[in-house]
């Protein structure tokens, strides 16, 4: 019976922590979009920043507009409360996820729910 003990099965503890890494990580980066959507809703883009997104082909695709026309965008979306929507389920989303893998780095089973809530 001295090969029982090779094939015991024993819990994984380093898939959990190395997945709590990762959605630490990730979370910290869902936080920082939902600050920037904050800044966002109450200060917007400067006109070099914004002409750097017209310009950008990759962000603007296959339609030409103007600075004008994305400031109209722009305060249309802030009128309407977008980005101030945007901002807070980005940021609950971050938080819920940063203490759902904390919870997992500590081997803790909430992690787990919290990251899924």
């Amino acid at each position: 019976m001295a090969t029982q003990g090779m094939f015991e099965v024993r819990p994984d503890r380093s898939g959990p922590k190395n997945l709590g890494v990762l959605l630490v990580l990730g979370s910290l980066m869902v936080l920082t979009y939902g600050y920037a959507d904050w800044k966002s809703h109450s200060v917007g883009l400067s006109d070099e920043e914004a002409e750097t997104f017209i310009l950008n082909p990759s962000l603007a695709g296959d339609e030409n507009i103007t600075v004008a026309e994305y400031r109209a965008f722009e305060d249309e979306a802030r009128e309407n409360s977008a980005f101030l929507i945007r901002a807070v389920s980005l940021l609950i989303g971050g938080a819920l996820v940063l203490i759902g893998g904390l919870f997992l780095l500590k081997l803790k089973r909430v992690g787990a729910y919290l990251c899924v809530a």
